[in-house]
This record gives C-alpha cells, sequence and structure tokens, in this order.
C-alpha cells in the first residue's frame, strides 16, 4: 500500500477513496440473460435478417410456385375440393355452414360431416372474389401463413438454426409428397401443414414462450376441423403443451402473468362456436355423430398402430416411398404395407423418447426435452389415431 503524505508534511497516513465499482447496467443484463437460450448457446442482439428471410423463402416460395404453375394449368375445383370451394361461397350467405366438409363415412342414415367449418371461413373472401381458382391461391395464401409462423415460433426457440431446420423439414415434406404443394386446397394436406404449424408453436410455449399458446389453439382447431383423424396428436400438442413450462416455474411466468390463457381459450371459444351451435340445435348433432361413426365396429387396434410407428421410424421408412399405382388392388396392398413395420421398434421408439425426455429435463437441456416430449406426444398421437381405424372401410379412411 502507498503512503502518502498529509497536509502539514507528517508521514500520517492519508485516507485514500475506495476505487469505484462497475455497477452494470440492468438492461445489458437483461438482454444477455434473455439472449442465451435453454442449452447455453448464446444467440447475441443481432437477428440476422437475411437469414430469416432465407429460411422464409426456402419454405415458402415452392409452395407459391406450384400454386402459380396450378393456375396457369387452368385450375379448377373438382370432387372433394369443388365441395369445399362450394362451401366457402355459402359463408356469407344465409346458409353458412357450421360444419366441415361431407366424410366418406355415415352414423345409420345420418351423413357425416367434418367437425367444423374453419377451412371453408380461410377461404371464403378469395372464393367470393374468384370462384373459379380462389379455392387454389387462398388455400396457397393460407400455406404460406402456416409456414411462416413455423418458421418464427422456432426461431424463437433455436435461432437461425431452427428457422433453417424448420424450412429443411417443410421442404423435405413437399418432396416427398409434392401432392400437398400441388393440391393444398385438399382438406387433408390443407390440415397437414398446420399441423406442422401446430408442432412448431407448440415447442415456444413448451420452452416457457407461452404468447404462443393462442396461435398453437388456432393451428391445432384448423386441423381438428378439417380432418378428424388428425384430432389426436393435434390435441395432445395444444394441451399439454404449457404443462412443462408451468412446471419450471420460470420468473417470466410471472411477469406473462394470465394473458396467454385468456387469449388462447378466446381463440377457442370464436373458431369453435360454429360446431358447437349445430351439435346444441341439432338433434343427432354433428360432433355425436362423428362419435358414432368411430365406434362403429372392431378397430384395426393398437397393433397395427406400433408396426405403423415402427415402419415410420426405420432407417428408409415408409413415409419416403410412393403409393403403388394402379387399381384399387394395388392402392390397398399399398395402404396396408404402411402398417407392416416392426412392431418391436415402434415400442422401442417410444421408449427412447421417453428417455430423452427424461434425462434431458434432468439434467437442464430444456429445449432437447421440449423436442422430444412433443415429439412422444405427436406419435402417442399418430399411434391412437391408426389404432382407432375401423377395419370395415380401412381403404376409405
Amino acid at each position: 500500500m502507498r503512503m502518502l503524505a498529509g497536509a502539514d508534511g507528517t508521514r500520517e497516513t492519508a485516507p485514500v477513496e475506495a476505487l469505484p465499482t462497475a455497477v452494470p447496467d440492468e438492461r445489458v443484463v437483461t438482454t444477455d440473460v434473455t439472449a442465451v437460450d435453454d442449452d447455453g448457446t448464446g444467440r447475441g442482439p443481432r437477428s440476422d435478417r437475411w437469414l430469416r428471410v432465407l429460411c422464409h423463402l426456402a419454405a415458402e416460395l415452392p409452395l407459391v410456385v406450384f400454386g402459380a404453375v396450378e393456375s396457369a394449368r387452368g385450375w379448377r375445383p373438382l370432387y372433394d375440393n369443388a365441395d369445399l370451394a362450394y362451401r366457402s361461397f355459402q359463408v356469407f350467405s344465409s346458409h353458412s355452414p357450421l360444419v366441415g366438409h361431407q366424410m366418406a363415412v355415415s352414423a345409420g342414415s345420418h351423413a357425416v360431416f367434418g367437425p367444423g367449418p374453419l377451412q371453408s371461413w380461410i377461404l371464403a373472401v378469395p372464393v367470393r372474389v374468384d370462384p373459379a381458382q380462389g379455392a387454389l391461391w387462398g388455400g396457397v395464401a393460407a400455406a404460406v401463413v402456416a409456414a411462416a409462423l413455423a418458421i418464427e415460433a422456432i426461431w424463437a426457440v433455436g435461432g437461425w438454426r431452427g428457422g433453417a431446420a424448420t424450412a429443411g423439414c417443410v421442404l423435405v415434406f413437399a418432396l416427398v409428397r409434392p401432392e400437398v404443394a400441388l393440391d393444398v386446397v385438399w382438406n387433408v394436406w390443407f390440415a397437414l401443414l398446420f399441423l406442422v404449424t401446430t408442432f412448431c408453436t407448440a415447442l415456444a410455449v413448451v420452452t416457457g414462450r407461452l404468447r404462443w399458446w393462442p396461435v398453437t389453439v388456432l393451428a391445432a382447431s384448423v386441423v381438428v376441423q378439417c380432418q378428424a383423424a388428425f384430432a389426436p396428436p393435434a390435441v395432445l400438442l395444444c394441451l399439454l403443451a404449457p404443462l412443462p413450462a408451468l412446471v419450471a416455474g420460470r420468473r417470466r411466468l410471472a411477469r406473462d402473468r394470465f394473458g396467454w390463457l385468456v387469449a388462447g381459450l378466446g381463440t377457442g371459444v370464436v373458431v369453435w362456436a360454429a360446431p358447437v351451435l349445430q351439435e346444441v340445435t341439432t338433434r343427432p348433432g354433428n360432433l355425436t355423430l362423428l362419435v358414432r361413426a368411430a365406434q362403429s365396429g372392431p378397430t384395426i387396434g393398437t397393433s397395427a398402430a406400433l408396426r405403423t410407428l415402427g415402419g415410420a421410424t426405420r432407417v428408409l421408412p415408409a413415409w419416403v416411398r410412393p403409393l403403388p399405382t394402379g387399381g384399387g388392388l394395388a392402392q390397398f396392398f399399398g395402404v396396408v404395407a404402411m402398417t407392416s413395420g416392426p412392431e418391436w421398434w415402434g415400442l422401442a421408439v417410444l421408449s427412447i423418447l421417453v428417455a430423452v425426455t427424461a434425462v434431458s429435463w434432468r439434467t437442464g437441456r430444456r429445449t432437447l426435452a421440449a423436442l422430444s416430449f412433443l415429439t412422444l406426444l405427436a406419435a402417442i398421437g399418430g399411434g391412437v389415431t391408426v389404432a382407432s381405424i375401423p377395419r370395415a372401410p380401412f381403404l376409405v379412411l
């Protein structure tokens, strides 16, 4: 310690002021903390806008291009698409539909319709503006929005790496099932695109970004109302996604309070008002008829569901192989082949997902835990769908 002379020339020690301690800026600390994800990797304050735009273009541009090609070829709504376009045209009339499209099953003498008219609501304005091709470009616009929401949700979780992975998944989806982009109006492909959105937004919710939950509710509602067969995975992803974030008890939950819950429940009330109104004002209601149709006979069972999961997750998964062309018999055997995977591997996949979820949660790898948890929910939901298929109209369903 250096000795300083006093003012009177003595060698007494003069008082030395302590060096000022740097006080960190609270805003900087907050920014630094929030810029680190659950796995401890910093993303920094920059948004990498050009990478963000590139991810969106990679996922959404093929949908637009395929839609433009179909429009140039003189696309017109035929078969199921014609029914969807007609019901969309009715939305702004006195006969606005309260249910979805007519399904290829029945409950006794009663026709059975899809759970809700949400797809018709989405396509209503485009079809009114352009009755010939409005369903096409309206469906393409909805698909682009679905892909954009999926990328933005994953970007919030994993930055540019997550956005690039999501864009890649959408591209692979369009490559192995090009009819998704070529016939986006059909309710099955329309629902599948929004099922991707449901999964991605649910991942944002699981990791604590609860303000994404109303979007998850909306996307899951589109899935269920378009295609009842996809209801189990969509409902599981939507309802269970907030639970891990609530259990974790993060500080951000206290900051967000319950606005996300109110907004999500409000969204659900709005999009399900029409089907519920039809159910309570008609005897029997359409939702009741759907349940009766699902319980009309024996199903193909859990074993077939596990074989399907085994076939979908093996080294060469069944979903990368096109269905055989030809008559109905060839297509029937192609559909049956999807349930011919190894049952033991289906069980192993479920067990691996449970183990990865548990270990990654215990070791603090929250993002990995969230991803494996949602994958487990999607696999279980898909298994429930397959197991509940009736044996009699197996080929139709």
